[in-house]
């Protein structure tokens, strides 16, 4: 309608602050920017369409347009040394930025222990065992034992006095992420989430690197064998990531049969990258997969 798309932030974000929960900044931009594209096809000027990202349908056979863009395809020739070297990681060798990760381990290995150890870490800017840190803020979801959690949190902050803690955040949750026939709703679990994110970035500046969600039994609300399940999660993970830049530690348990690897749905360990296996046995912490690294392994004991 001729409003500039920077009036049009401005005049939206207002309103979309008093929804409940708003969509991301990110979303909104998005949502703006494909309208401004579409508008420069005069099918589609003033569309409803193109206020919800949906393509006209004049539009919809790509194959018979005209000279197209495509500003993500690259030749190989394309691709430099400086861009390979570049990947960010937060714990190298461990954890890359943008990414989606597990850590799994039979009950009483020391799983919690060790997430809040890695996130204590990672908030300070310290060295984890001795492989080096891109430190950032750091939001830990728990679902399990809220009591036990405050006794976990008390001793790591009394093991590390003098760190800053400051942008390491713990936030209860008590409803499932995904579920069943929810047609697309936002279920109160992800609300939750949500809002927990956007006080995190107003409280600290940023959204956290890192979210540690704990454990993914519960997260489900229901089978961790169920792919109806496991497949909505792991895109809500990733629409998490590519809209606050955060990578994702889900906790999970082991096979029950195979406790080499974790359990349930096989297209969990498909999705993400690296699995850590946690073995309480032997006091070791080892990556199970990695696409870009070669598997590393270290030991810990647990102290009372």
């Amino acid at each position: 309608f001729g409003v500039s798309a920077n009036n049009v932030l401005e005049t939206v974000s207002a309103w979309n602050n008093r929804c409940e929960p708003p969509w991301f900044p990110e979303e909104l931009q998005k949502k703006i920017d494909n309208a401004y594209q579409y508008a420069q096809n005069p099918a589609a000027v003033n569309s409803v369409e193109a206020m919800y990202d949906i393509v006209p349908n004049q539009a919809t056979n790509i194959l018979e347009m005209g000279i197209i863009e495509d500003k993500e395809l690259y030749r190989p020739d394309d691709v430099t040394l400086a861009a390979v070297l570049n990947t960010r990681y937060i714990i190298k060798g461990w954890l890359d930025s943008n990414s989606q990760a597990l850590l799994f381990g039979h009950w009483g290995a020391g799983k919690t222990f060790i997430a809040l150890n890695i996130a204590a870490h990672i908030a300070a800017n310290k060295p984890w065992f001795g492989n080096r840190v891109h430190g950032g803020g750091v939001l830990y979801f728990g679902y399990e034992g809220q009591v036990a959690l405050k006794r976990r949190v008390y001793v790591l902050r009394h093991e590390y006095p003098t760190w800053d803690l400051s942008n390491f955040m713990v936030r209860p949750l008590r409803w499932p992420l995904v579920k069943r026939n929810s047609d697309g709703a936002k279920l109160v679990g992800q609300q939750k989430v949500e809002t927990a994110l956007k006080a995190f970035k107003q409280k600290t500046g940023n959204y956290p690197v890192l979210l540690i969600i704990d454990p993914l039994r519960d997260a489900l609300g229901g089978s961790d064998s169920d792919p109806d399940l496991t497949a909505p999660f792991l895109n809500y993970l990733q629409k998490l990531s590519s809209n606050t830049g955060c990578s994702v530690l889900t906790i999970h348990h082991p096979g029950h049969g195979d406790t080499e690897r974790s359990r349930g749905d096989s297209g969990i360990e498909s999705h993400v990258d690296p699995v850590i296996k946690v073995d309480g046995n032997r006091g070791r912490i080892e990556t199970r997969k990695q696409r870009e690294e070669c598997n590393s392994a270290l030991y810990y004991r647990l102290r009372i």
